[in-house]
């Protein structure tokens, strides 16, 4: 087990203490489907909010594993605060990272200083039509007008837009009305005051309803050049492979906490429950012991996957990584849906009672499949690579359009 130094452990305690209270609006968000602004409040003055940024800019100096280790906690106490926290997490880990866009440094440092001074962010990638069984569907088509002056007028749509009304910056990715390649892409920094961007409030969904992920649409909107990022045919995958951590890393992170929570409340709502005619607790029952260690064991086992990956992306990303971090969030996935089916069997109807909050932690739970990548995407992308199959010769699941 990697042992944690002294700053590790304060981040963790800090996002534990900040899930207990955030676990006392849970519910009332979840009803309401509002955006937990006061959490975000909170993770700013907690210190969190320039944790992944390097330390040369002026940030936190963590990386990927230390929001590995606060999502862990976090998560526990409101999945979808830190399902939507995690969007900020990924923008400013994208960014600030000279090798995901290949940014200058006067770039970096100068979202580092928004961000430090108090900005939330946001990442936005996919557009109405997209399916996250497919990364390669994701590919940006929303259209940017060059306005001569190195700006875009933006025209179109994007969907799934997770926290977008509650932050100061999109991280948007469109593509250029004058490309020369399939895959040229920009970046931009897209401020949300900006005159002619508009919120289309479709979110009320099953699950995660406080992350608030509903579509943006972009009508002539002016974006000036100190906004844009970059631009280069690649960008796009680039960002999704050398940003793969904090593309959809944090994704695991979130739901491996999230699934942590459940077993947690689980073993103590057990250990609360006494039938009549039994002197014991319903957690000596054999049938509670088995389940709740079954699912103990996936967690933990979900749990180091994930970690390591962290702590190794930190370092280095590669495609051996990559294709382990695709392993550790398919481990998440199948510990997950173990504790959703188990855990209402085992605590029974009492459990799922509105005043518990074990019904919204299962309707958050049944969006981690398909999360992108979806269950059945990594599964495919797992199984290709561990037979060495060459990716020329898959054919598509579905004919293209001609």
């Amino acid at each position: 087990m990697l042992e944690l130094t002294d700053k590790q452990r304060d981040i963790q305690g800090r996002a534990r203490e900040l899930a207990k209270e955030f676990a006392t609006r849970a519910a009332q968000h979840d009803a309401d489907r509002s955006a937990p602004v006061e959490n975000f409040a909170r993770l700013r003055e907690a210190g969190f909010h320039d944790l992944v940024i390097p330390e040369k800019l002026g940030g936190g100096g963590g990386g990927m594993f230390e929001w590995t280790l606060a999502a862990e906690e976090l998560a526990q106490g409101c999945a979808a605060t830190t399902m939507a926290f995690n969007m900020h997490v990924s923008a400013t880990g994208m960014i600030t990272r000279p090798e995901v866009m290949g940014l200058d440094e006067t770039i970096r440092q100068r979202v580092a200083d928004q961000v430090t001074n108090g900005a939330l962010l946001c990442a936005s990638a996919t557009e109405p039509g997209s399916s996250s069984r497919d990364l390669t569907n994701i590919l940006p088509t929303m259209p940017a007008t060059p306005d001569g002056n190195g700006g875009y007028i933006l025209n179109g749509r994007k969907a799934f837009v997770s926290n977008v009304e509650s932050c100061d910056y999109v991280l948007l990715y469109v593509m250029p009305t004058d490309a020369t390649a399939i895959d040229d892409c920009v970046s931009i920094l897209v401020p949300t005051d900006s005159d002619g961007m508009s919120v289309i409030d479709v979110w009320d969904t099953h699950g995660m309803r406080a992350t608030r992920s509903n579509q943006v649409n972009y009508e002539n909107v002016a974006v000036g050049a100190e906004h844009v990022l970059a631009r280069r045919p690649g960008l796009f995958f680039d960002a999704l492979t050398q940003g793969g951590l904090y593309f959809a890393h944090g994704f695991t992170a979130t739901y491996l906490g999230l699934g942590l929570g459940m077993l947690n409340w689980a073993k103590q709502f057990l250990d609360g429950r006494i039938n009549k005619l039994v002197s014991q607790p319903m957690s000596y029952h054999p049938d509670a012991r088995r389940r709740i260690g079954e699912l103990a064991t996936l967690l933990e086992a979900a749990r180091m996957q994930t970690r390591a990956v962290s702590w190794l992306g930190d370092r280095k990303l590669d495609d051996a990584l990559i294709h382990q971090m695709w392993i550790a969030k398919a481990a998440m996935s199948v510990a997950l849906a173990k504790a959703s089916e188990s855990l209402p069997v085992i605590c029974g109807a009492s459990s799922l009672f509105k005043t518990q909050p074990l019904g919204r932690m299962l309707r958050d739970a049944a969006t981690a499949n398909i999360m992108p990548p979806s269950y059945d995407a990594l599964l495919d992308m797992i199984g290709s690579a561990e037979m060495q199959l060459d990716p020329t010769q898959i054919q598509p699941a579905l004919k293209p359009k001609t």
